[in-house]
This record gives structure tokens, C-alpha cells and sequence, in this order.
């Protein structure tokens, strides 16, 4: 084993945590010191905890932050996200985003979370989840540029220290952000490729079709503001609604509309009611979801009570 203090590379501007190196079946892999047990009969768990408690006391005093470190603890099989952060003493915002979770269910391919030093969070350069998107938009001054290994790869983050979710983020994350068109359905057609019912030819589905009756009062997934009411010759009539962080949510086959162009409303208020029009086999609602323009599987979006 070969161990390495902390290195700053002026180059690039980025703070390597290359704490050792392990070779494994002539591999190089980059290990950081792992927690076993966590509490204070384990030394590495007490070191992690000055470090977390120097952060806060500099944090106090305006004094200058110690630097940041990365530890690796293995879940057990009753762990959490949120019981890991809480004994660990930080948010689990700062977990999660270096160990680029979107949601609090850590993976069963997870055999180890990379836990840091101090609380803050951890922004990829090249953001993938709708999280990370989310988190990207933010403008930061004392960011810091670093490279971690995550998953054994090196990814580029823009470190925010003792920065946390914020009240969207957090939905989002805790799959919270969107709430269920209606209260009661069945998943006729899921998103994704399918074979039409009208056609027979293979195309994609762009939102997922709920069966729900006649009737049916349909709800605003998430507040926002009315951007398009009409009729469409495939979504018969349809609501289309605006939300922040670049999300608009679609509601077609309507039977009825009881909302008015530009009106605002909140999540839950109804909005119309479950139809049959537009190309339609049956009473159901066409629920979409877009982020800039491009759909996402909606299912994946609501509380998980909701699928």
C-alpha cells in the first residue's frame, strides 16, 4: 500500500482526495480510510467527527474552514441514507450529492458511501439526474472545484460548503416534488416504447396513461401557473401547466377544464376531469411530465405510494 496526503494540483484547480492506493487483481483503485464500526471505539469514525466538529466551530467563529476529507463506511442491511447522516453529525444532503444519490433509498449495489468531512454540497460538472440539473443552477462564489472517486470512477464536482437542499431540492429528492394527478387510477400504458393501440406500430409513449372513471377529478401534480388549455386532435382537451426549475406537467383527454389561461394554482387544486376525448380508447388521463421541453417517466417523479 502507498499512501499519499491530500495534493492540490495548480494545473487544474482541483483538490485530489487520493488517500491510498490499493492494488486489487493488478488494478489500481483509490480507497479512502473506511469507518467500521460508528462510534468512538473506532479511531477513524472519532477523527471524521473532529473533523466534522472543527468545521462547525470555524463555521461559528467566521474562522477559515479546515480542509475536507473523504471517508468510506459500508451500509449494513437496516442502514438508511438518513440514519448514516445522522450519526455521521451532517445533512444528508452532503452524502447524498457526493455519492450522486437522487433519492433516499441507497442501492442495494452500493457496497459503500463516501461520507465527508464537513457538510456542504457537491455539485458534478456533468450533472446526469434531474437533481443534479437542479443543484447546477445554483451560483456560489466560495465553490470549490474537486475531484472524487465515486463508484471507482473520478468525477469533477464544484464543492458548496455548508451549503443544503434547498425546499425544491428537497422535494425532488425525497420524491416529493409532484403529487398524483389523481387519487385513485391503474396504469393502462406505461412511458416509454410501446405497440399503439390504434396503429399497431411501435412508438414512444411520452407520459403515462391512468384509468380512473368518468368523471374523475383530475389535480394540479404541482403548483404552477396555466400555460395552454385547448383541444388537440391526440390529447382531445388538454392542460398544460408551467412549474419552476423548468418542469411543466400535461393532462390530456379531458372530459372537462375548470381552470383559465395564466390563472395560478396550487398542487391538488382540481384542474378538470377524467375524459375520453382526442384519440382515445376509454375514460383515462394522459399524465406528462417535462423538464426543459423533454420527457421524463412520471412514475419515477411521484411518491412512491403513488405507483
Amino acid at each position: 500500500m502507498r499512501t499519499w496526503k491530500v495534493q492540490h494540483s495548480k494545473a487544474t484547480g482541483y483538490v485530489f482526495f487520493v488517500l491510498a492506493f490499493l492494488t486489487v487483481n493488478a488494478g489500481l483503485y483509490a480507497q479512502y480510510p473506511e469507518i467500521r464500526i460508528l462510534n468512538n471505539s473506532d479511531p477513524v469514525f472519532r477523527q471524521h467527527q473532529e473533523g466534522v466538529n472543527e468545521y462547525y466551530r470555524a463555521a461559528a467563529r467566521n474562522h477559515e474552514r479546515p480542509p475536507l476529507m473523504v471517508y468510506q463506511v459500508r451500509p449494513r442491511q437496516n442502514d438508511t441514507l438518513l440514519s448514516i447522516a445522522a450519526r455521521f453529525s451532517l445533512p444528508y444532503s452532503a452524502i447524498a450529492s457526493l455519492n450522486r444519490l437522487d433519492s433516499p433509498e441507497i442501492p442495494l449495489t452500493q457496497d459503500y458511501l463516501l461520507v465527508p468531512s464537513m457538510p456542504g454540497l457537491f455539485v458534478p460538472l456533468e450533472p446526469e439526474t434531474d437533481l443534479e440539473f437542479m443543484l447546477a443552477r445554483r451560483s456560489d462564489e466560495n465553490a470549490k472545484p474537486v475531484q472524487v472517486q465515486v463508484a471507482g470512477a473520478p468525477v469533477a464536482f464544484s464543492f458548496k460548503p455548508g451549503e443544503d437542499f434547498s425546499s425544491e431540492e428537497r422535494l425532488a429528492f425525497l420524491r416529493a416534488l409532484f403529487r398524483s394527478p389523481l387519487l385513485e387510477f391503474r396504469v393502462s400504458s406505461p412511458y416509454g416504447f410501446r405497440r399503439s393501440p390504434f396503429t399497431g406500430a411501435m412508438s414512444f409513449h411520452n407520459g403515462v396513461d391512468l384509468v380512473a372513471p368518468m368523471g374523475t377529478n383530475v389535480h394540479a401534480a404541482r403548483s404552477g401557473r396555466v400555460i395552454e388549455t385547448g383541444y388537440d386532435v391526440v390529447y382531445g382537451r388538454y392542460v398544460l401547466l408551467q412549474h419552476a426549475d423548468g418542469y411543466e406537467t400535461l393532462y390530456g383527454h379531458l372530459g372537462r377544464i375548470v381552470v383559465d389561461l395564466d390563472e395560478q394554482v396550487r398542487a391538488g387544486t382540481v384542474i378538470g376531469e377524467v375524459g375520453s376525448t382526442g384519440l382515445s380508447t376509454g375514460a383515462h388521463l394522459h399524465f406528462e411530465i417535462r423538464l426543459n421541453g423533454v420527457p421524463r417517466d412520471p412514475m419515477q417523479l411521484l411518491p412512491r405510494a403513488s405507483r
